[in-house]
């Protein structure tokens, strides 16, 4: 990861949380493809991991849940 990559949170389909990288959309971290179970784990687990190396967007940019199905 470059030094001035911003790293977001998104929520999958399954409900779970994954970190991607804002510029590229290519997921970086899905707990060994698990996710994790909440927003504020994944922020937690994203900042120790990737805080010297960009910035996190704050809240989920992302959401592919439906709630509907």
């Amino acid at each position: 990861m470059t030094p001035h990559t911003t790293w977001g949170i998104k929520r999958e389909r399954n409900g779970r949380y994954v970190l991607y990288n804002t510029t590229s959309g290519d997921v970086m971290d899905d707990a060994q493809g698990y996710g994790f179970e909440s927003y504020y784990k994944e922020y937690n687990y994203g900042y120790n991991k990737y805080h010297n190396g960009g910035n996190c967007n704050g809240m989920p940019n992302i959401d592919e849940l439906n709630t509907l199905l």
